[in-house]
């Protein structure tokens, strides 16, 4: 099946929060955060900071905060706060392939391993680190970047970095009484406090500012850097002129309802015993004023320290595949000078993986839009939120749990699933289509009456396991359906020639039909009387395993029936065409014979083709010249509406070498059997084999 992906995004809108201007400090609510993380983030650990955002802010906490609203954030007292500045250095994250040294020599870099002073730290192609250093301050190093930490943070004091090569991001909250951060570049030395972003290759270096202020002292001068400008250094010549960095790209929307900003959800599409899908994700934004390109970042983490995805591109949008799981992303602007702008907002998704039995027959990858799927019966899905909480629900049900994986057995008709997760909701409309009932077998119908063939061990017609050269002739007639008024006569001719010393043979059976009110799908008012030719007969069968002298044999058969008879048919099922492999086992003890086939009858070139497993249980007891043989033929419907069916029959084999004459009926159990094996047939035969 062909996998198909879409994305549903449905806009959830958050309340707004009114807050009074105080004379306290306030705090701006990021993205995402709600009154705990906010707490966390201005006073650290411990549950005295919420309880004193909580009390400063009446009721706030009560409701979802919105981003961008402003809280009192009033420092604690000084019986609560925690001493600062003396946490040790860390590196709160490593990716792969990163090495630090320090006076101890060159080592693989461990998430939480302290810093020391002078620790140099080098990133590969693969993986970045952050160091979190001191009271709210952060370092970013990306990857290809070598970086060296002269001297650790403490309260009050400067900290010293030197950026060799590569990149840096310094994070550093306003409110941090760490003392200001210096980065020593090849071209000179920049002073920050707040959020910078810092570039250096070769002799130049470039400095980009997001919020605070930053210094630059460079050939015994000092240039000022605000926020949402930049400067560029120059070993030998100093800072440049400031240049104003390009603006935050804003998050597009599909749709005029849609928050670009809030959370969405990427829906993996794959059959049920399919690999493991991904999702295409859309990274849609507007494009900024005076960028030459953007830097998409994809990553597992709210801090994009664990990058999965991303990179440079020209223009948006940007299209990734990635597996089950939450991410975020958030992109910046590069203008024709390098300098690269502060990131957007940053944006959640999650990435659900649904899988199907269903075959897809309307769906587009990258847009919102119901999903159609076509399966007769039933449509069996299965969600999973690969760990996060995602909730169900069934055409106004109850919730259901998918956070594992779930199976939703959906039946006939039109169904909407919401889908729920945290922030992000999402509606899949699946349509499973009515599927009409098998036809009724009506009067008149000659497609269900199996093809005589005598055996050449035991003496009913149906499959033979030994191959066998012979001629015969069988004249019978009965009623296939079960409206007695339509009869059939019939005249069955045909032969096997046996090679390899009787291990393969080849047969071939030519049927002659006289039939009785027959009802003619022109008219179903008439009826209709007169000889046609039958559907024509192949077959093959081999012996690869003998044993007991030849009493046990086992080995495959194959026939196939074609639509050769000139029998008046309803143009509306087609002309079948009937593939009936199996596999024959027989055996042969004293005066007993038994035989066994088992295979998988298939009728195709029909509106709707049919599948089937047949199975035939034959035995045959000499007594003299005399074979007495009862057989059992019983079928299971596997597709197309075929019912489980059976029939049994009986006769009598009279052996007179080399020739034999051959008599006997079956007949159909049930209305199943008669529509699968016809009401009754008998027959009379004569058969010669040399």
């Amino acid at each position: 099946m062909r996998r198909l992906f879409f994305v549903a995004v449905v806009p959830l809108w958050l309340s707004h929060v009114g807050v009074s201007h105080a004379a306290f400090p306030e705090s701006v609510v990021q993205p995402g955060e709600d009154c705990a993380k906010l707490a966390h983030r201005v006073y650290g650990d411990g549950a005295a900071g919420l309880a004193l955002l909580k009390k400063s802010n009446p009721g706030v906490c009560e409701s979802p905060l919105t981003a961008g609203a402003k809280l009192k954030t009033p420092p604690l007292p000084k019986a609560l706060q925690k001493p600062v500045g003396n946490e040790t250095p860390r590196l709160s994250f490593v990716g792969p392939a990163v090495r630090t040294k320090t006076k101890t020599g060159w080592m693989e870099a461990l998430p939480g391993q302290p810093v020391d002073k002078r620790m140099r730290i080098e990133t590969s192609g693969q993986g970045g680190v952050e160091v979190t250093a001191g009271d709210k301050v952060k370092f970013h190093i990306p990857p290809n970047s070598k970086v060296v930490i002269k001297n650790m943070p403490k309260s009050g004091k400067a900290t010293e970095v030197s950026l060799e090569q590569g990149s840096l991001r310094a994070d550093m909250d306003n409110k941090s009484t760490t003392g200001p951060i210096t980065v020593k570049t090849p071209g000179g030395d920049v002073k920050l406090q707040g959020d910078a972003r810092i570039d250096a290759e070769g002799n130049r270096a470039s400095v980009q500012v997001y919020e605070g202020q930053v210094s630059v002292r460079a050939k015994g001068t000092t240039v000022n850097i605000k926020a949402g400008q930049g400067s560029v250094i120059l070993r030998g010549t100093g800072a440049q002129a400031l240049h104003d960095l390009p603006g935050a790209p804003a998050w597009q929307a599909r749709v005029a309802s849609e928050d670009g900003n809030r959370p969405f959800m990427v829906l993996a599409m794959a059959g049920l015993l399919e690999p493991q899908p991904l999702g295409e994700v859309v990274v849609d934004f507007a494009s900024v004023p005076g960028a030459v390109h953007y830097i998409v970042e994809v990553a597992r983490d709210p801090g994009f320290n664990d990058r999965r995805a991303g990179g440079e591109i020209a223009a948006p949008p940007l299209r990734v595949h990635l597996s089950p799981g939450k991410y975020y992303v958030r992109v910046s602007a590069v203008d024709h000078e390098k300098f690269v702008g502060p990131p957007s907002a940053p944006r959640s998704f999650y990435i659900i993986n649904v899988r199907t039995d269903a075959k897809l027959i309307a769906s587009t990858q990258g847009q919102a839009g119901p999903l159609t799927m076509e399966r007769p019966e039933r449509v069996a899905l299965q969600l999973s939120g690969a760990g996060q909480p995602l909730l169900a629900t069934v055409d106004s049900g109850e919730p259901i749990d998918c956070a594992a994986e779930q199976k939703l057995a959906l039946g006939e008709g039109e169904h909407k699933i919401r889908l729920t997760l945290g922030e992000a909701e999402s509606e899949l409309l699946v349509s499973v289509p009515v599927v009409a009932p098998p036809p009724v077998l009506t009067a008149g119908r000659l497609d269900g009456l199996t093809v005589p063939v005598p055996l050449a061990v035991l003496g009913l017609p149906g499959r033979s396991v030994q191959p066998r050269t012979q001629v015969y002739a069988l004249l019978g007639g009965g009623s296939t359906r079960s409206d007695t008024g339509f009869t059939v006569s019939r005249l069955d001719v045909g032969g096997e020639l046996a090679l390899l010393q009787q291990r393969l043979s080849f047969d071939l059976n030519v049927p002659l039909l006289y039939h009785t009110n027959l009802v003619p799908p022109m008219d179903p008012t008439m009826s209709s009387s007169g000889v046609a030719f039958g559907d024509v007969s192949l077959g093959v069968r081999g012996v690869p395993l003998s044993a007991l002298g030849g009493r046990l044999l086992l080995g495959p058969l194959l026939r196939l029936q074609l639509p050769t008879g000139t029998f008046p048919r309803d143009a509306t099922k087609g002309r079948p065409v009937v593939i009936d492999p199996a596999v024959g086992l027989a055996a042969i003890l004293g005066r007993f014979g038994f035989q066994t086939t088992q295979g998988v009858t298939a009728a195709v070139n029909l509106p709707q083709n049919q599948l089937r497993w047949a199975m035939s249980y034959m035995a045959e007891v000499q007594l003299w010249r005399l074979g007495l043989v009862a057989q059992l033929d019983a079928s299971l419907g596997l597709s197309g509406g075929t019912p489980a069916a059976a029939s049994v029959g009986g006769g009598v084999r009279m052996h007179i070498d080399p020739f034999g004459i051959l008599l006997g009926a079956r007949g159909g159990i049930g209305t199943a059997g008669v529509d699968v094996y016809g009401r009754y047939y008998a027959f009379l035969g004569f058969e010669w084999a040399p």
